[in-house]
């Protein structure tokens, strides 16, 4: 959440950053969802899993202000 506030290189990242954010935020919907008995089994690993990827690509789509290619804790 911090990240997508400040410390950042906008010149050198892919998306921009409220982008970044925001999808950081509802990408976490389908992996930490309550999925209901009869939804189908493969479709739930799909959301599940290609949440992960998507949280994993945003990881090394951040771009710091030192120019390292990562997020980092920032408080």
């Amino acid at each position: 959440m911090i990240n997508v506030v400040y410390g950042y290189d906008v010149s050198k990242m892919i998306i921009a950053p409220a982008i970044l954010g925001l999808l950081a935020y509802v990408i976490t919907i389908p992996i930490w969802n309550k999925y209901a008995k009869d939804f189908p089994i493969w479709i739930k690993h799909t959301f599940q899993y290609g949440g992960i990827l998507v949280l994993v690509a945003l990881y090394f789509l951040y771009v710091q202000d030192t120019g390292e290619i990562e997020m980092t804790p920032k408080w």
